[in-house]
């Protein structure tokens, strides 16, 4: 059966936007000696970055050592302005904020580093291409200490790296960041981005963690960037001893969320010869002494992690690795935790099955490189369980999980499972495309549903933290306020589901209801439907005049996915040539809005916008003049909402083809505000965030494609 219909265009994500200060539509002034810079966080579910300036601070290039030390005090910015080579260590006390500027270079070349001790945070930021470069290295030095870090026998306090491109190279027994020989290592690193780079020093330096003879108790986070730590004969990332009985264990955690990790021991340096896990503890060569135990944790939630695993022929044979994950002396204690949604793969490329992802991370076998990233489950197969549910496996991993049916038009599921149940039967789906991003269901019901009982259709949406349901169904009742579903011709109903852009790829489920008795679950997503019409455009005009179209729409929806960080292992415009998913530069031009003639005390303070189904554009005007006033639209009186001290106008539905339409709001007896969603997005596209200038640049290029199909179907 041929599934062909293409209707009409809404945008559906919900994007949340604050009320602009009145200044932004004039632009903000800089100070002249103001230094941006990019500060990240981590939202929960991904990377957000806000570019932020500071304009109170000190230049690298004017600081002179004091004692012996360049010396950064509690509650300052420090600014590389220029490329500076230090003479002397640099010493941090309270809490140290430095901004690497792009194009520039802090040098720091064995004079004893970055002293962050036990009570200090250090925070590094990058500009807008994250250019700065820190490069400080203490390798071959007498002091014994963490490059970035602490002292021989001193602990480490917080390392919080937002941006820039650092490569840090400890001392002897001392790691790239971490506390120093002898010292237990209790401090935090958190990468939000940029690129690292931390190197060991000899004789037992990890690349981050505790010094040599130390144990590793505190915690790396990383929410986003690139980070490379390698040892030379010890831990990548964790601890090492040498000579010390019941040290070099490791306690502490790594957390991974996003970004890319790299941890490897290389272990064909000269020195101990210890022998290292990539994350864990090493083990000296002849295991004289005690110590290097593993009872921490690692959890890999996202991102990327890529384990080198080093040979331990010194200690046992040429086929014996150290783990990955753990150590040599205890090959199951602590705890390795990895999400459902990512595979383990040997040497990169060959994907272990769902059930030995651990083992083969703890085990000491012949495989060099270990690969940690997302698996899509997108390539399954399926065995039916019962008449409601079926076994979906990963032919990559062999993630397994239960599910439902899910039938097609012929009422079989993909698991080869049939029901031809009596009564209701799926006749077909189409896509909304030019009024609102819409999957419609087409339900042929028998004369006796109709007749006699009260049939409908029950929607499972999924949304970020649970599923919500709605109901459309097929007659009214007195007393009752219904969604009803469209007729379509004799006894078919089209049942119409809006979906969120950012929820393209996400399977909407459809249940007939009738009697009281739950009929067939139907599952069908924009994506799927999208792609259906993609695949066999070439031999349906209809479906040749929707291509641009639904290539705009499913760009729109895979920027909307990565922005709210929602199905982000599949977006919605997987499939499409590069060219075609790239928003190359996009330039939102549209006529400047205008504010003429308001009334004394009245002011337009901000404007937001409301995806939803349809649009909503809403004007927030600031009254102090203590008289009334009256809004219209098109003529049409229209009532503002209180929204915190300001009047709220909204103007709801706007649909795809209109979102380039200026709006007319009239104020009082003689005020008008012209105003568009794409001026709202022209804002945003210069001041927002990357991913979401994305989103409206995406939404631009989507309005374009509406407005052109719909000129051209007229």
């Amino acid at each position: 059966m041929k599934l062909k219909r293409i209707l009409a265009t809404t945008v559906s994500l919900v994007m949340i936007t604050g009320i602009l200060p009145a200044t932004a539509f004039a632009g903000n002034a800089r100070a002249a000696d103001a230094v941006s810079y990019v500060d990240r966080s981590w939202d929960g579910s991904q990377v957000v970055s806000k570019t932020k300036e500071v304009t109170e601070y000190i230049s690298f290039s004017e600081l002179q050592p004091e004692n012996g030390a360049y010396e950064l005090t509690d509650g300052c910015w420090y600014v590389v302005e220029q490329n500076c080579n230090l003479s002397a260590k640099v010493n941090c006390s309270g809490t140290v904020n430095l901004i690497l500027c792009d194009g520039t270079q802090l040098t720091s070349h064995f004079v004893g580093g970055i002293h962050v001790p036990k009570n200090a945070t250090l925070n590094i930021y990058g500009q807008s291409n994250d250019t700065g470069i820190l490069n400080c290295t203490c390798f071959r030095s007498t002091e014994k200490s963490a490059c970035i870090g602490g002292a021989e026998g001193e602990d480490f306090g917080t390392l919080n790296i937002f941006g820039g491109d650092i490569s840090a190279t400890g001392s002897d027994y001392a790691p790239g960041i971490g506390s120093g020989k002898d010292a237990d290592m209790s401090g935090i690193v958190r990468v939000f981005g940029g690129n690292v780079k931390s190197t060991g020093g000899r004789y037992g330096g990890p690349g981050i963690g505790s010094g040599c003879n130390g144990d590793m108790k505190g915690a790396l986070y990383v929410y986003g960037g690139d980070i490379q730590a390698a040892s030379r004969d010890a831990a990548g990332v964790g601890a090492a001893s040498f000579d010390v009985p019941n040290k070099g264990n490791m306690s502490g955690s790594v957390t991974v969320y996003s970004g890319f990790l790299e941890a490897r021991c290389e272990s064909t340096y000269g020195g101990t010869g210890n022998i290292g896990s990539s994350i864990g503890t090493s083990i000296s060569p002849d295991n004289s002494i005690s110590g290097g135990e593993f009872d921490g944790t690692v959890s890999v939630f996202g991102g990327s992690v890529a384990l080198r695993k080093s040979i331990a022929e010194e200690i046992f044979d040429s086929t014996t690795y150290a783990p990955a994950v753990g150590s040599l002396n205890n090959m199951t204690d602590g705890t390795l935790e990895i999400a459902d949604n990512m595979c383990v793969k040997k040497l990169g490329i060959d994907p272990v099955l769902y059930k030995d992802r651990l083992t083969e991370c703890r085990s000491t076998s012949e495989t060099e490189w270990i690969l940690i990233e997302k698996c899509d489950h997108t390539i399954c197969s399926y065995t039916p369980l019962s008449a409601e549910k079926h076994t979906r496996t990963c032919n990559c991993c062999h993630y397994e999980i239960e599910e439902l049916h899910s039938f097609d038009l012929d009422d079989n599921c993909v698991c080869g499972y049939s029901s031809q149940e009596s009564g209701t039967h799926l006749k077909g789906y189409s896509l909304s495309l030019a009024e609102d991003i819409s999957l419609n269901f087409y339900v042929d019901f028998s004369e006796n549903d109709i007749t006699n009982g009260d049939p409908y259709v029950e929607f499972t949406i999924p949304s970020e933290s649970s599923s919500v349901t709605k109901k459309v169904y097929v007659k009214s009742k007195t007393g009752e306020e219904r969604e009803l579903a469209r007729v379509d011709t004799g006894n078919t109903y089209i049942f119409k589901c809006p979906v969120a852009a950012k929820e393209m790829t996400s399977e909407i489920s459809a249940q007939v209801i009738y009697d009281d008795t739950e009929g067939k679950q139907y599952k069908y997503s924009v994506k799927k439907y999208a792609d259906h019409i993609l695949k066999n455009e070439e031999g349906d005009p209809e479906y040749t005049k929707a291509e641009a179209l639904v290539k705009a729409m499913l760009n729109y929806g895979a920027y909307s996915q990565t922005y709210f960080g929602r199905n982000t292992t599949m977006l919605a415009n997987y499939g499409l040539k590069p060219y075609e998913i790239s928003l190359g530069q996009v330039q939102i031009n549209h006529d400047g809005y205008s504010v003429t003639s308001l009334p004394d005390g009245v002011t337009l303070a901000g404007t937001s916008i409301y995806l939803k189904s349809g649009t909503t554009l809403s004007l927030y005007f600031k009254n102090t003049s203590g008289n009334d006033v009256s809004f219209k639209l098109d003529g049409k009186p229209i009532l503002p909402k209180e929204n915190n001290g300001f009047l709220q106008i909204d103007i709801t539905d706007i649909k795809a083809v209109e979102l380039m339409n200026d709006f007319t709001i009239s104020v009082g007896e003689s005020g008008t505000v012209k105003y568009s969603v794409m001026n709202y997005c022209q804002s945003v596209a210069q001041t927002g965030t990357e991913n979401l200038r994305n989103v409206v640049k995406a939404l631009y290029k989507y309005a374009q494609a509406a407005k052109d199909y719909s000129a051209n179907n007229a």
